[in-house]
């Protein structure tokens, strides 16, 4: 894991396409990502929750 501590309005790259942006860093903190369309970006969250559905069933 990778841990980086940036201000908002500083972003970072990843693979030199997906790219990560601070938006807001006071309170709740507010990331942009910009990747392309052919890459699946999804919450840990929803994916938890898809498998939760999927074990209940």
């Amino acid at each position: 894991m990778l841990i980086l501590n940036r201000n908002a309005g500083e972003s970072f790259t990843i693979d030199g396409r997906i790219k990560i942006k601070i938006l807001n860093k006071s309170g709740r903190i507010r990331l942009g990502i910009e990747a392309p369309k052919e890459l699946k970006i999804v919450p840990d969250k929803l994916i938890e929750e898809q498998n939760c559905q999927c074990k209940q069933k």
